[in-house]
């Protein structure tokens, strides 16, 4: 299996079992605490932010809250648990809820601007893991021009991996890929740039683990869909983050911590007869 770490067979199998569930509201009785064992570590891009609005990866829940409290005066933020859970024969393993994301929207006359923001757990001292911004132009002559847009998000990031045509007259779709302290490319086994998803989980800890294999440890994208009415302008301008190197760091030590548990508890014995 590429890009796997050097964890023994039967750890790789067991994640496909494990996933992280939405609580609407109170959690059940937990049996599983997942303790620290590493910090994030930051990201040093020479000329480049990697960051949306000054949220970075590796950032805790209260130093993003303090930033969303500056970037949206008024809005109310919007915290969403989860768990952690494993279920396998009769064994259910779910572990205490847990921050997983803090939405947060504006909404005005010409503009609504919204961002998401998607944590670790923490094993990794629950850092910032994917963001997502999204802001919709409702005053389509007051919108800004789609070059405009596409200029400024290449001075922050950089000149972008890959360019290709979005959904629309005039749409477009960047993609930015960055490893080793420095930006990559697409290009060699993969003919295409990855698609970029913020919404973090650890089901899908092989395919973080074969990212960063590929040297993709951060990835970003950005969507610009223009008007109807005029193409040359934005419609909707979407951000997306995530962060590949930190993903694997916090879901590879949850991924032991659950194991190192379930072989610790029995079986569950025969059911009782009627």
């Amino acid at each position: 299996m590429r890009g796997l770490s050097p964890a023994p067979a039967r750890a790789v199998i067991v994640a496909a079992a494990l996933f992280i569930s939405l609580l609407a509201g109170t959690a059940r009785a937990e049996d599983l605490v997942l303790t620290p064992v590493a910090a994030p570590v930051p990201y040093v891009l020479k000329d480049v932010e990697p960051d949306v609005r000054g949220i970075a990866p590796g950032m805790g829940e209260d130093a993003v809250r303090a930033e969303l409290a500056k970037l949206y005066p008024g809005g109310r933020p919007e915290a969403t648990k989860a768990s952690v859970t494993y279920v396998n024969e009769g064994r259910m393993f779910r572990s205490k809820a847990l921050l997983a994301q803090i939405a947060v929207r504006q909404a005005g006359a010409a503009v609504q601007d919204e961002m998401t923001v998607y944590f670790g757990l923490p094993t990794s001292q629950a850092p910032v893991l994917g963001i997502a911004r999204r802001m919709e132009f409702t005053n389509g002559p007051a919108a800004p021009p789609v070059a405009q847009l596409v200029a400024q998000v290449t001075e922050k990031y950089g000149p972008p991996a890959v360019r290709r045509p979005g959904t629309g007259p005039g749409a477009v779709t960047l993609i930015w890929l960055f490893g080793d302290g420095k930006a990559r490319a697409c290009g060699g086994k993969k003919p295409v740039c990855p698609f970029v998803s913020a919404a973090v989980s650890i089901g899908r800890l092989d395919a973080y683990r074969a990212a960063v294999a590929d040297g993709f440890e951060l990835m970003i994208q950005v969507d610009l869909n223009t008007q109807v009415q005029d193409p040359a302008r934005v419609k909707s301008f979407r951000t997306t983050l995530v962060d590949n190197r930190g993903a694997v760091l916090s879901y590879e030590a949850a991924q032991i911590q659950i194991i190192a548990a379930v072989e610790a508890r029995p079986a569950p014995g025969p059911a009782p007869r009627p």
